[in-house]
């Protein structure tokens, strides 16, 4: 059986491209192997899983159905409420995103910048190429956690701390 994330993740991927809501049972069909086994375990994994694409603001969408499935619940993910709206950003916007992504050095932030709207030809020229340095990892963590941190330099510790918010 998958984790939780997996199923989530392939659970959100199924509803995004089924053309027809597709059923708790079409879905753990579908999903094979992925929900526990069972009616009882079953229904209540999907429960929960449902409830987490809702908290997370995923648009989940249930229609009871007719003819001979009359009764039955069926779900879908709207494509068009799920996708990332245009954000409109203006060129210096733009231009700034641009340059975190280039500054960031991860390969799948290209695609994010894709999605938000950015042009892989208008990207910054790179102009320095910056070693990453073994501490920097550390260093942005502390940063983030708003912790001080000590090294030493030229044989003494300093002690950095982080400007107040």
């Amino acid at each position: 059986m998958a984790d939780a994330l997996e199923r989530i993740t392939n659970l959100v991927a199924l509803l995004m491209e089924t053309r027809a809501p597709l059923t708790q049972q079409q879905i753990v069909d579908e999903l094979e192997g992925q929900y526990p086994t069972g009616d009882a375990a079953q229904r209540g994994a999907f429960e929960r899983d449902k409830a987490l694409l809702r908290e997370i603001g995923v648009p989940l969408e249930s229609e009871v159905l007719g003819g001979n499935d009359a009764g039955r619940t069926a779900y879908r993910i709207d494509r068009d409420r799920y996708e990332l709206a245009d954000l409109h950003l203006a060129p210096d916007e733009q231009a700034a995103l641009q340059l975190a992504v280039a500054a960031a050095r991860l390969a799948d932030a290209q695609f994010g910048l894709l999605k938000l709207g950015g042009d892989r030809s208008s990207a910054p020229v790179v102009v320095a190429n910056i070693p990453e340095l073994p501490a920097l990892p550390a260093l942005r963590e502390a940063s983030a956690a708003r912790a001080a941190v000590s090294f030493g330099y030229h044989g003494s510790p300093p002690r950095v701390a982080p400007h107040p918010p």
